[in-house]
């Protein structure tokens, strides 16, 4: 019989806690980095939904009080290209089409804009579009 020791024990064994220890760190750093972009999703949800709410406040009051100097629209505008650039960098199948159509369309920033009651149903449309797009935003928490 040979008592040469085989090469498994000879060459392999003394790596093995080499090899561990990389295992480790590269599964500790990839924990770490998917750990920041779940932070970081969760910060642009945070931000998308209090850019939300400012929005609808202020398409609300803009249909109902006479902004002759278009504040309020430049706001929205500005608003609402925020919102959309940070729910294409939650997902990118977040649309803020509705809310910006319901929102801008129509007679928005027109001399001829008239003054809308409480009970119009263009303030129903802005708060439908915003319930939308809150739950979609919402919903981009669980994934």
């Amino acid at each position: 019989m040979n008592n040469q020791p085989h090469w498994f024990y000879f060459y392999i064994m003394p790596l093995i806690p080499t090899v561990l220890t990389i295992a480790g760190w590269f599964f500790i750093a990839h924990r770490e980095k998917s750990k920041r972009r779940l932070e970081r999703k969760d910060r642009r949800i945070d931000a998308a939904l209090t850019l939300l709410e400012k929005i609808e406040a202020d398409a609300l009051r803009y249909y109902a009080v006479d902004d002759a100097d278009n504040v309020l629209a430049n706001a929205i505008k500005h608003n609402l290209k925020w919102l959309a650039k940070l729910c294409a960098r939650i997902n990118s199948n977040l649309k803020v089409t509705e809310l910006r159509t319901v929102t801008t369309g129509g007679d928005f920033e027109s001399k001829k804009r008239m003054l809308l009651k409480p009970g119009h149903n263009k303030f129903t449309q802005i708060s439908n579009a915003v319930f939308k797009l809150r739950d979609e935003l919402e919903g981009c928490h669980d994934d």
